[in-house]
């Protein structure tokens, strides 16, 4: 959330452009996508689960190759993006299906999906109230800002108990 919400501001420091934001702000939602899809497949093969780990990447590769062909030309990097968007989505959709058959655990929709955007969604329109009041162009002020998103997003895993307490005490 914090790549989608400070895109702009992180491409302006980090890159001295701002264009490259725009790269940030696509590759943004895919980023928990590209961490579920390495544990998953860690997970998958202390499982024994290589071989199906292994045709989704073989699939995928394919899919990509050909998508590369097709949009490459006519979008150029945003067809590029799109690509990884899809891929990456779709790979982490097929291993995570293929872990939750393998160890018949079922998804939590309310408590890993549903509070934790809610509680991101919430942290940006309080932040939203904040950006009529701060540039968050300069380091101190996207600190600022992090922090605000940071915190008002764990009061919202927390007190909608989508983590509990206890769990806290394991990390």
């Amino acid at each position: 959330g914090l790549f989608f919400t400070f895109a702009y501001e992180i491409s302006e420091l980090v890159y001295k452009n701002t264009e490259v934001g725009h790269v940030i702000k696509m590759l943004a939602p895919i980023v928990p996508f590209m961490y579920i899809e390495s544990m998953i497949t860690g997970m998958l093969q202390g499982l024994n689960q290589q071989m199906s780990s292994l045709r989704y990447i073989i699939t995928d590769s394919i899919v990509r190759i050909s998508l590369v062909l097709f949009l490459v030309p006519q979008k150029g990097l945003d067809g590029f993006l799109y690509i990884m968007i899809i891929s990456n989505i779709c790979t982490s959709c097929l291993n995570l299906k293929r872990l939750l058959t393998v160890s018949e655990t079922k998804i939590d929709f309310k408590n890993w999906i549903l509070k934790p955007i809610v509680s991101l969604v919430i942290g940006n329109i309080v932040l939203l109230y904040f950006t009529k009041m701060i540039n968050f162009s300069t380091l101190p002020y996207l600190i600022c800002g992090i922090s605000i998103i940071s915190v008002i997003y764990a009061i919202g895993i927390i007190s909608s108990r989508a983590i509990k307490f206890r769990e806290l005490k394991n990390v």
